[in-house]
């Protein structure tokens, strides 16, 4: 068995154990030559190839995303909305003298709300999940190219505890830098949505050594909790330009697949 394989679309040359060609990300089951069909088809692999000569050979197909992208934007404001009634709903709690208010009502209605806060967060991980994993899947579709990361990988990025701080973004910034290249501005939009929801995230966390304190700051928690409202409210507003944005640079990418088309057909 050779210890190498050739790939049929930039002719790179690959060890065995490698599932994708190094350089342009195709699969080794889609995209393998053996050595002797490529040093016969050099001149061949030369030419230029159409974006669609290219997906259609790898069996590509675009799938609209926004069906999934409707129901997801609505879901991340309505949770975010029910987060900062939350922590409203705490900080009103909290007495001029520093000390919380015993209120059974209020108590049991702000349980009430964290509740279906909980299930909102829940369905928009699972809707951004599938959305981006849909994402990830066009991109081959959009540029005969593939992402460093799969769709299964791109579902589950938010779910791995100890990548998960640095993957949702990733996968975002994969997909950016192929489907819109040489433009910093979708990229930008990425990197300002996952630095607010790492402070978002470092906030709560703040809350809890706070609450846990032995001196009984309940008016640092009050202020630490309306931090924790800005910034939510800014990273659901950036999440939101983060789908928007994918979504226009699927748009112009599919647009300039059929302009790339209709100049090859001509």
């Amino acid at each position: 068995m050779d210890e190498i394989w050739v790939c049929g679309d930039c002719r790179s040359v690959n060890s065995q154990k490698q599932s994708r060609c190094y350089k342009c990300r195709v699969p080794r089951n889609t995209g393998e030559m053996t050595r002797a069909a490529a040093a016969t088809s050099t001149f061949q692999g030369n030419q230029p190839m159409t974006v669609l000569a290219k997906v259609t050979r790898i069996g590509a197909r675009y799938v609209p995303t926004w069906p999934i992208a409707i129901p997801l934007v609505p879901v991340i404001l309505a949770t975010t909305v029910l987060a900062i009634l939350v922590v409203q709903g705490w900080s009103a709690a909290i007495l001029p003298t520093g000390q919380l208010a015993e209120d059974a009502a209020s108590q049991a209605h702000l349980l009430t709300l964290s509740q279906a806060m909980d299930v909102g967060f829940l369905a928009g991980v699972v809707l951004w999940g599938l959305w981006i994993a849909l994402v990830v899947r066009n991109v081959p579709a959009l540029t005969a190219q593939w992402p460093p990361n799969s769709p299964a990988g791109a579902f589950f990025a938010p779910f791995i505890p100890w990548r998960g701080w640095r993957r949702p973004h990733a996968v975002v910034r994969g997909v950016l830098a192929i489907i819109s290249p040489g433009r910093s501005g979708p990229r930008l939009v990425a990197l300002a949505w996952w630095i607010s929801v790492l402070a978002a995230y470092v906030v709560p966390s703040v809350v809890w050594l706070l609450r846990r304190s032995d001196m009984g700051n309940w008016l640092a928690l009050g202020f630490a909790l309306q931090i924790w409202a800005a910034l939510l409210s800014i990273s659901a507003v950036l999440a939101v330009s983060v789908v928007v944005v994918v979504e226009l640079e699927q748009h112009r990418a599919l647009e300039h697949r059929a302009t790339t088309l209709m100049a090859a057909q001509r």
